[in-house]
């Protein structure tokens, strides 16, 4: 009975360590698609083949780049392709020891990260990790191209030699969409193409004056009205009631989301001898592109307490479509002496 024990042991030890790390996928050949299971290895270099099985019980094939059209494992999508690209190395070089980039060409998996008729973005990792984007547009497929390296000149002095030449493949790829505007200083990061992609995507599918109209206000001063309401602390008189309105003018999107304030506030204390209103002007910015934002705002105030005083403000909150906010501000007299603010408010966006 032992022997039987161990021997069922062994046996799935044996099948579990044969399955290990093969997950349901899916490869097309020749526009056919066949189900099975594949070797998924969270591949950190761009694979030049894969191993895929019919069943756990089946042979193992290795699937060379150049044998299938794609495959799909572990909700990542592979596409093959014939690149021609070049290693660069990390090493300096100078004019007495020039670096060439090594050119290679083969058939590699790149991973989809974008997909559609209009345009497709793909992503390979080179040996020496590199990374290397790609755009298809109308058939054509071309690498976007970004080099960076260490150089020294004739002085051998070491500097910094960078090529951007993708902002210009991107600028024609998306030239016949007059709302995208490609910066100088876009990076070469797959996110701030990927946002690109789908922009561009946006405007061919709703090709309408809708989508033009919503870019250009993005890139236009525009102004908020608002107002809040909520408490402010201190130590001699507990919570106390605030009310107010406030004027905000939002800079373009390419100003990173900030935004400059002015707002007027009505603080009413437990003894209305004690009330007092104050006014106050921000610089603030959002942070991120969701529709819940943190913020963040530093500025002054003027109170026309009983002795009018002058008080730094820092604050800091979330909103919700730059709309409905909830904020914690500090207004500080000087280090040791001051009011919190607690508030709730909603902006109008114009």
């Amino acid at each position: 009975m032992q022997k039987i024990i161990v021997s069922i042991l062994l046996l799935l030890i044996s099948i579990n360590t044969y399955s290990q790390n093969f997950e349901r996928g899916q490869i097309i050949k020749n526009g056919e698609k066949f189900e099975g299971f594949i070797k998924y290895e969270n591949w950190l270099k761009s694979p030049k083949n894969i191993q895929f099985r019919v069943s756990l019980n089946d042979t193992i094939q290795t699937i060379e780049a150049d044998d299938i059209a794609q495959f799909t494992v572990h909700n990542e999508v592979y596409i093959s392709k014939k690149v021609v690209i070049s290693l660069y190395s990390d090493l300096p070089t100078s004019r007495n020891n020039p670096y060439q980039p090594k050119p290679i060409e083969g058939f590699y998996f790149l991973r989809i990260f974008f997909e559609n008729q209009h345009i497709n973005l793909y992503q390979m990792i080179d040996k020496n990790e590199g990374v290397h984007l790609f755009i298809e547009k109308d058939k054509l497929f071309q690498e976007l191209l970004y080099s960076k390296r260490n150089l020294y000149n004739e002085q051998d002095i070491l500097y910094l030699e960078e090529k951007k030449k993708y902002i210009g493949q991107l600028r024609t790829a998306f030239a016949d969409c007059e709302a995208i505007k490609v910066s100088d200083n876009l990076q070469f990061e797959k996110e701030d193409i990927l946002k690109l992609c789908n922009q561009y995507k946006q405007c061919k599918t709703d090709n309408s004056i809708n989508f033009i109209n919503k870019k250009q206000a993005e890139d236009k001063v525009n102004f908020s009205i608002g107002a809040e309401g909520g408490v402010f602390l201190n130590t001699e008189n507990g919570s106390n009631w605030v009310t107010g309105v406030a004027l905000r003018l939002n800079f373009p999107r390419n100003f990173r989301n900030t935004y400059v304030m002015i707002e007027g506030n009505y603080y009413k204390n437990n003894y209305p001898i004690m009330d007092f209103a104050g006014g106050a002007l921000f610089a603030g910015t959002h942070f991120g592109k969701n529709e819940i934002r943190p913020f963040f705002n530093v500025g002054f105030a003027y109170f026309n307490t009983n002795s009018s005083q002058a008080a730094g403000v820092l604050g800091i909150g979330i909103s919700w479509k730059r709309s409905f906010k909830f904020e914690y501000r500090r207004n500080a007299f000087s280090s040791a002496t001051g009011f919190d603010h607690l508030s709730v408010g909603y902006m109008y966006n114009f």
